[in-house]
């Protein structure tokens, strides 16, 4: 607790690098997930689809 009280402008920019990281990892987990929901869809909607083009074109984008 000293330190904080000695220094609070180091523990602010702790705070904030912690909160960019959590901004950060949510936008790509939203990003990534609809990519994922669209695959398992597909997936149970076609048992072949893993041999399609479809999926190396959502895999490597």
């Amino acid at each position: 607790m000293a330190d904080s009280s000695e220094n609070p402008v180091e523990t602010d920019k702790i705070k904030t690098n912690k909160m960019m990281k959590i901004i950060v990892f949510m936008i790509i987990f939203l990003s990534v997930l609809p990519r994922i929901q669209f695959f398992i869809y597909e997936l149970y909607l076609q048992p072949d689809f893993l041999s399609s083009d479809l999926v190396h074109q959502i895999i490597f984008l």
